[in-house]
């Protein structure tokens, strides 16, 4: 059985991070004067959340995003997995990575 990503969920600001690679999967992206979009949501077009992210090392290809409770909150809990994707959006607009992921709320 394939098992998603989790964002453990406990009421308090969670940052994901992630680091993107190039297509071997092997050497970093570097992000360097790039702007980066994240958006999370269901299979339906509209994303449920979407926001900034913050490059944290361009060279090596990390950035990050906070979310607040609320905004964790407002993710729908009643579906297995939700659908993510980062994209560039400055300049062009490419899509750099996608996935799914699901969301446990611990209390």
């Amino acid at each position: 059985m394939f098992m998603l990503p989790t964002i453990i969920f406990n009421n308090e600001n969670r940052v994901l991070q992630f680091q993107l690679l190039k297509s071997d999967a092997l050497t970093p992206l570097d992000l360097t004067g790039l702007s980066l979009v994240f958006s999370i949501g269901d299979e339906s077009v509209v994303p449920l959340f979407t926001g900034a992210l913050t490059i944290t090392d361009a060279l090596t290809g990390f950035c990050e995003i906070s979310m607040s409770p609320a905004q964790i909150n407002a993710l729908n809990f009643v579906r297995a997995k939700l659908r993510y994707s980062v994209r560039q959006t400055a300049p062009g607009n490419l899509v750099l990575q996608t996935g799914y992921v699901q969301i446990e709320k611990t209390f």
